[in-house]
């Protein structure tokens, strides 16, 4: 990653030296996951900034797809305390290709620790047409801050240091966990450009034996700027450090978890939304080999290639695996709640008895986490499954489409998507708890689903009922994958 920091005199747009002098303000995105759009056109005046978003990687290639831009995470130093000042984020499409258009609430901090949403009357947005014939979608925030330096983002940043000082505190906080071999952590390999650690946690009671166990793969961070996974990971190994539980020693004693927390290192260390910094999407690059499905092809993200070669390791020597999750985030509208993206459908609806199994087993799932995960009031906060899942992916190269090609039905593999804004708790929104919760939800369902909890309800849930949103329709899982 280019660090840069843009200096800039009150009311002028002149890029200075790399010292900040007095009565300046600095713009800076000189850290990781850091993103200002394009810099070479930030105006920064002593009332506002502009910014213009700018694919991944500035690559001009990726002009045809405005939806793979909107994450942006920038620091000020120097702003005035005495009054408003304004943020404006500015994205420009074709008017016929046209970009992510739905309202959201982005997050401020004065310690790139703590977050807190924007208030309502404090972020503004409307789409307009330009001079120049394109579409403008313009998100801004304008607030009088309590500090002078202040983190900006469009949602909670989460980078690799992060997750490993997460990792450590939860290690020191619970030191027998490491000592006796039950959270284990080690490098699966390094990315490509920036030779950052691929890393696995693997969770497991180490004191049996591996032949009555099932294999869990989880993975996150698949696209670089959906950070909701990684809360969605923390809650899960939160759950699974928590020894004294019963529920947790039933999981401990009965599964192997293998988590990939960070997939796409590279291009969460870039501040990507989506790319690695290959301007690869690692999430339908997953090449099966002709001659042996279980391998990727040469031409697969090395990034890919490195997970396929513990999954193949997992496979000969480990426990079977009985379940695959993938943890993703999506753009969306701001009443929408969490949902999964289920594969094929009924017997009555034309599928064989294999795909309709693995149908029957992820609506089972789903039906866990959706009784399980619930707002304060009851409701649920998963959206219901559609009718049909559909069998386009398995011509396709997602890891779903791997793991079907090599199991079948035997793996329940499945992609959730987390989203940004209200889901489900409004007037409130979604924060770093709320998806932690999600992640225990998630794990006990897994003991649902293999049957080693009683289940939590098995009356319809409301959110079965209704979507969260009367226009809310799941969207197709090749569109947004691809």
């Amino acid at each position: 990653m280019l660090f840069r920091h843009l200096f800039v005199l009150a009311m002028s747009v002149t890029v200075l030296s790399s010292c900040k002098l007095q009565d300046k303000i600095l713009l800076s995105i000189g850290f990781p996951s850091a993103n200002a759009g394009d810099t070479s056109v930030a105006q920064v005046t002593a009332h506002e900034t502009q910014i213009l978003l700018t694919n991944d990687n500035s690559d001009t290639n990726l002009k045809d797809l405005p939806k793979w831009r909107n994450w942006w995470y920038l620091k000020f130093e120097g702003l005035p305390t005495s009054q408003e000042y304004k943020l404006v984020i500015n994205d420009l499409f074709a008017q016929d290709n046209r970009g992510w258009e739905y309202p959201y609430t982005p997050l401020y901090s004065y310690d790139n620790k703590h977050w807190q949403r924007f208030e309502a009357n404090e972020v503004s947005a409307v789409s307009e047409n330009t001079l120049s014939g394109r579409f403008n979608h313009k998100v801004a925030v304008s607030k009088q801050y309590q500090n002078g330096n202040v983190w900006l983002a469009r949602f909670y940043p989460y980078t690799q240091d992060t997750f490993n000082d997460y990792y450590r505190e939860l290690m020191s906080n619970h030191p027998s966990l490491m000592d006796e071999g039950y959270f284990q952590k080690q490098t699966l390999g390094f990315s490509p450009i920036h030779h950052l650690p691929i890393e696995l946690v693997t969770v497991t009671n180490p004191y049996i034996d591996t032949k009555n166990k099932k294999s869990i793969w989880i993975q996150a961070r698949s696209h670089a700027a959906e950070t909701g996974g990684s809360f969605v990971v923390e809650g899960i190994l939160n759950w699974l450090s928590e020894r004294g539980n019963i529920d947790v020693n039933k999981a401990l004693d009965n599964f192997i978890f293998y988590i990939v927390p960070i997939h796409n290192v590279d291009g969460v260390y870039e501040g990507n939304y989506c790319l690695n910094s290959k301007s690869e999407n690692l999430e339908n690059t997953w090449y099966r080999s002709a001659v042996n499905p279980l391998y990727l092809r040469d031409d697969s993200p090395s990034e890919n290639k490195i997970i396929n070669k513990k999954l193949r390791q997992i496979v000969t020597t480990s426990a079977p695996f009985s379940m695959a999750l993938n943890l993703h985030s999506i753009q969306s509208a701001p009443k929408t709640r969490a949902f999964f993206f289920p594969h094929f459908g009924t017997r009555s609806q034309g599928y064989n008895k294999k795909q309709t199994n693995l149908w029957n087993n992820s609506i089972r799932f789903i039906r866990a986490v959706s009784n399980r995960y619930r707002n304060d009031v009851g409701d649920g906060l998963v959206e219901p499954a559609p009718d049909e899942g559909g069998e386009r992916f398995v011509s396709q190269y997602f890891p779903e489409s791997w793991w079907w090609a090599n199991f079948g039905s035997q793996v329940m593999a499945i992609t959730l998507e987390t989203t940004y804004e209200n889901a489900g708790f409004e007037p409130e929104f979604v924060t770093p708890d709320k998806l932690m919760a999600l992640g225990e939800s998630l794990m006990m369902s897994v003991l649902e689903y293999h049957m080693l909890t009683k289940s939590e309800s098995t009356q319809q849930l409301h959110s079965e009922q209704h979507n969260s949103d009367t226009n809310f329709k799941i969207p197709s899982e090749v569109d947004v994958k691809s």
